[in-house]
């Protein structure tokens, strides 16, 4: 998790703001727990959750804005997603 935020954190909330940054934290991660709770036989509170949603909308960002970026940044988001997904 904390491979993941100082990956992608930083530049999220300079590109989002540090208002919609930290609402973006705190759904994302008030959702995931809450869905773990619901859906897991072993449900689990934590970050990844939050962690998770903040690279899905800074993925999301980059795509939308891929003209300016380019789609090497939406990539290197696609690969950190796939990295903690598998390990």
């Amino acid at each position: 998790n904390s491979f993941s935020l100082q990956r992608v954190g930083v530049d999220t909330e300079m590109y989002f703001g540090k208002g919609r940054y930290l609402t973006t934290y705190l759904v994302s991660g008030i959702t995931g727990n809450i869905l773990s709770a619901l859906k897991s036989p072993n449900p689990a509170l934590g970050a990844s959750g939050a962690i998770f949603g903040i690279m899905g909308a800074y993925w999301s960002f980059l795509m939308r804005h891929n003209f300016i970026f380019g789609s090497g940044a939406a990539d290197a988001v696609s690969q950190t997603i796939f990295f903690n997904l598998v390990f």
